[in-house]
C-alpha cells in the first residue's frame, strides 16, 4: 500500500521535497494508515511530518479516548502532534449549520491555522463512491459528480486510490491498532445508509466492481470539468471590475461557463463547501436584478452594485457606518475608523482636489461641523446645482456603489458641506474671495 500512495503523491504533485505536511489524525483505520504510510514515507519524500488532532466534542467519553489515542501513536513512532477542539454542536446551533458542517468548518479552521505546507487527509476510494452517488442522488451538476479531488489548495488526499479492505489489511499486517467511531455504523443520516446499505446492496447484487466504476466515472468527469473550470477562469478575468464582476458580461457567458465562472467567483469569496446547484442558479438570477439586490449563500453574501456583482463574506460586507464615528472639525489628524484624516490650511497654489482630497473654504465652516459617516436625512448642495438634494439621491446620481458611500463627511447637523473625494457643497466651496483654504485629506 506504501507504494501505491507513493504512486499517488507522484503522479498527482501532491508532494515536494522540503515541505511541512500535516496529517489529519482522527484515530480512525483511514488516517492512522495514512499517518504510517507517510510516516515510512518521509524519507523518501524529503518531507517533514506533523500530526494534528481535533477533538469535536460530540461523543463525549468516547472523543477524548479518540484524542488520548492519537497522542500515545504520535509519541510511540516520534511525530510531533497538536490537539485542539471545538464545541460543534453550540457552533452549529448558533450559525445554523448541520453538525457535520459545523464539524467541517471547525476543523479545517484548526487545520489551516497550524502554518504547515500541505494538509494530508485520509479520504479514500470508498470515500469517494459515497461522495459522488450522494451527489448523484442530490441531482448536483458535474462539480458535484467529479467527487473529491487529490489537491485542492493545501488539502492533499494520498489515499483516494486505494480501498477501504486494503487499508484494514495493511493495519492488520502491521498489528496496528485505532479507533472505531461507533457513530458510523449506525444506519442514521444519508452517508451512512448509503455505506452500509446501498452500497453492499449493489456490490451484491448488480456489480461486484461498483465502487471502483463510480471512481472511474468521477474521474472522467472531473477531466473534462477541469477543462471547462479553466475556460471559466480565463472569461472571469476579463469580467473583473473594482473588485467585483461585470453582471452583463456574465449573464452573457454560454451556460456551461457562465455557471463555472459564477462558482469560481464564490469560491473566491470563501465559499468552497456547501455550494450547491441551487446557489449557482440563484446568482444567475442576481446577475439582472436590480442595483443592490442582496444574495445571502453559505459562507459569504453576493449583491449587485449598479453594473457589477460582488462576492464576500459577512465581515467584509461591514460598513465604518455601523461604527457611528463623530469627530468635531479642526486642523490635525483624526482616526476615522481604518482611516486618517488629514486637515491642513493650504495656500491657493496648494489648491488641491483628486479622489482623497478635497478642499473648503476655511471661513464657511460652522462651528458644529464634524466628520461622520452619513445619516438618514442627510442633504447636500453640490457646486453649480441649482439647489439641495438628498445625499442618497447625489450618490445615485453619480452612480457611486453602495459599499463606497460610507466614506467620510464634512457636515453641519445635516447639511453636508463635504464628501471627501467626491463633491463640496456650494455652502462650503472655495471661491474668489476665499482668504484660507482648508484641504481635507483621507488616507488608508
Amino acid at each position: 500500500m506504501e507504494n501505491k500512495v507513493l504512486k499517488t503523491i507522484t503522479s498527482h504533485d501532491l508532494l515536494r521535497p522540503g515541505e511541512v505536511v500535516l496529517c489529519a489524525v482522527s484515530g480512525g483505520a483511514d488516517s492512522v494508515a495514512l499517518l504510517l504510510c507517510l510516516y515510512e514515507l518521509r524519507d523518501t519524500l524529503g518531507i517533514r511530518l506533523r500530526a494534528a488532532h481535533f477533538n469535536h466534542h460530540i461523543r463525549g467519553e468516547e472523543a477524548d479516548r479518540d484524542e488520548e489515542f492519537v497522542r500515545d501513536l504520535c509519541k510511540k513512532i516520534d511525530v510531533e502532534c497538536v490537539t485542539g477542539g471545538g464545541d460543534v454542536p453550540a457552533y452549529a446551533k448558533e450559525q445554523g449549520y448541520t453538525l457535520e458542517q459545523a464539524a467541517r468548518i471547525l476543523r479545517y479552521e484548526f487545520l489551516e491555522a497550524q502554518g504547515a505546507d500541505k494538509i494530508a487527509v485520509a479520504h479514500h476510494m470508498d470515500d469517494q463512491a459515497e461522495s459522488v452517488l450522494m451527489h448523484i442522488i442530490r441531482g448536483s451538476g458535474t462539480h458535484g459528480i467529479a467527487g473529491m479531488r487529490y489537491v485542492r489548495g493545501k488539502i492533499i488526499r494520498p489515499l483516494l486510490g486505494i480501498r477501504r479492505r486494503e487499508i484494514e489489511k495493511y493495519l492488520a499486517e502491521k498489528n496496528v491498532f485505532f479507533c472505531t467511531d461507533t457513530t458510523n455504523l449506525i444506519e442514521d443520516g444519508t452517508r451512512n445508509k448509503l455505506r452500509l446499505s446501498i452500497i453492499p446492496e449493489i456490490t451484491e447484487r448488480i456489480n461486484p466492481g461498483f465502487t471502483e466504476s463510480l471512481c472511474h466515472m468521477a474521474d472522467i468527469v472531473r477531466t473534462d470539468d477541469d477543462y471547462l473550470c479553466a475556460i471559466a477562469a480565463r472569461e472571469l478575468d476579463e469580467c473583473r471590475k473594482n473588485g467585483g464582476f461585470l453582471r452583463e458580461r456574465i449573464a452573457a457567458l454560454d451556460e456551461p461557463i457562465r455557471r463555472r465562472a459564477l462558482r469560481l467567483a464564490m469560491n473566491e469569496a470563501g465559499a468552497f463547501a456547501d455550494i450547491e446547484q441551487k446557489h449557482v442558479e440563484a446568482v444567475e438570477k442576481l446577475l439582472t436584478a436590480r442595483t443592490g439586490a442582496r444574495l445571502d449563500l453559505p459562507h459569504i453574501v453576493a449583491y449587485n452594485s449598479y453594473d457589477i456583482i460582488r462576492f464576500s463574506n459577512d465581515k467584509n460586507c461591514a460598513t465604518i457606518q455601523s461604527e457611528d464615528i463623530c469627530i468635531p472639525f479642526s486642523v490635525g489628524e483624526h482616526h476615522f475608523g481604518t482611516l486618517t484624516i488629514s486637515v491642513s490650511e493650504a495656500g491657493r497654489g496648494a489648491f488641491k482636489t483628486d479622489a482623497h482630497t478635497s478642499c473648503v473654504d476655511a471661513s464657511k465652516i460652522p462651528a458644529d461641523a464634524v466628520f461622520r459617516t452619513r445619516k438618514a436625512g442627510d442633504r447636500i448642495h453640490p457646486v453649480g446645482a441649482g439647489g439641495s438634494k438628498k445625499l442618497k439621491d447625489f450618490f445615485i446620481d453619480k452612480k457611486v456603489e453602495r459599499d463606497r458611500r460610507d466614506v467620510p463627511l464634512l457636515c453641519s447637523g445635516n447639511e453636508v458641506l463635504c464628501v471627501i473625494g467626491m463633491c463640496v457643497s456650494e455652502k462650503a466651496a472655495v471661491d474668489g474671495g476665499t482668504e484660507k483654504i482648508i484641504k481635507i485629506s483621507v488616507e488608508g
